[in-house]
């Protein structure tokens, strides 16, 4: 890793899970549900590991994510009897106007608020009803806080092992190449400005939601020369967007980056069935199971992609796991960090997003 880098708060801080960890043990003796309400970056690594969960046959969920202010979902929350439900509201500057119309919406007796040390209307809020209070730290922003209380406190509420999630982030940071970086900044630079997440598996779409945010917020900026810069994300998923996207891909301007995500797998004891259907036409997938097809479906598209000029890149998850999960998290984020230090931009601001927030008010 850059040695810059080393000394950054969002690195510097890397481990300090154990009081999370305290407290939603606590929170979970008193509720047997939680809702985690958030935004951007406040809630996107809680989709994306909720969305992971799905994968394992655990029973009924015990979290809910709340990342709208939709008046008909607000309004079915309100017939809700929420008593047995631990309700998390997360806005890092506590002023975020969508978090306090949920606090205005829910206006539970008890919640847990992770907002900054300063005065704002959510730690005001929480103060004065003695809502359990937790520090969001005030130099690492919301899109860059996954390995925070931010991230790892709704870890430790859904049961999963935040300290495994922590320790893939370090996997990640010690096995970090600049040159993969290096090589998307030259993309860019011969017009592939398009970055196209491919997730070959179900159960990807919180985190590539998550890698979305983090490159447009970050890399979509202004250089010290006001000369614009930044990636436009897009999430595919599987084969499904072989059957809307890929012809578009293959024959259309050649102005995108290819990024494939996939999961192994192989361990899975999925059945062929080969003893329902016996007729000759089916031969092919009477010896195959779906995995294989899978595999060979993202086989192919990176082939074909590759074959028609693209720059194509994978990347495989050994698993569904907190501890895959936090090594692609912190994958992203360095890359990220990498891609802005070359692009010589900040990537921690997001000046225009600001000043769309003041005009929203205008309308009100």
């Amino acid at each position: 890793m850059e040695n810059y880098l080393r000394t950054l708060p969002l690195f510097t801080t890397l481990g300090e899970t154990c009081a999370w960890i305290d407290i939603a043990c606590g929170l979970k003796q008193r509720y047997k549900k939680f809702l985690i309400c958030g935004l951007g970056g406040s809630i996107l690594t809680t989709k994306a590991l909720l969305d992971m969960t799905f994968s394992r046959d655990r029973g009924p969920m015990n979290c809910a994510i709340l990342d709208s202010i939709d008046p008909f979902t607000l309004y079915r929350l309100q017939q809700q009897d929420l008593s047995d439900t631990g309700i998390v509201f997360i806005s890092k500057s506590g002023t975020t106007s969508e978090i306090l119309c949920q606090v205005q919406a829910l206006q539970p007796k008890e919640a847990t608020v992770i907002t900054e040390n300063k005065d704002s209307p959510l730690f005001t809020i929480a103060k004065k009803n003695g809502w359990t209070f937790i520090p969001h730290p005030h130099d690492i922003g919301g899109r860059f806080s996954a390995f925070t209380a931010v991230g790892c406190l709704p870890c430790a509420l859904m049961d999963l092992n935040a300290q495994d999630f922590i320790a893939g982030a370090k996997m990640a940071i010690k096995d970090y190449d600049p040159s993969e970086s290096e090589a998307l900044f030259d993309a860019y630079r011969s017009g592939r400005t398009i970055h196209v997440l491919w997730g070959y598996s179900d159960y990807l779409d919180g985190l590539l939601a998550w890698c979305c945010q983090l490159i447009a917020e970050s890399l979509g900026k202004k250089d010290a020369n006001q000369q614009s810069f930044g990636f436009q994300p897009i999430v595919n998923r599987g084969t499904l967007d072989q059957h809307s996207q890929l012809q578009l891909y293959l024959d259309g301007p050649h102005k995108y980056i290819f990024t494939l995500l996939r999961v192994n797998c192989d361990t899975i004891p999925l059945s062929s069935r080969s003893n329902i259907v016996s007729d000759s036409s089916m031969a092919l997938y009477q010896n195959h199971t779906s995995n294989d097809f899978l595999n060979a479906h993202f086989e192919n598209t990176k082939l074909v992609l590759k074959e028609a000029g693209h720059h194509v890149r994978e990347i495989v998850l050994p698993n569904l796991s907190e501890n895959a999960f936090g090594f692609v998290m912190m994958r992203f984020i360095l890359e990220t960090l990498s891609l802005a230090s070359l692009a010589k931009i900040n990537p921690f601001d997001q000046p225009a997003v600001e000043l769309s927030k003041r005009f929203m008010e205008r309308f009100l």
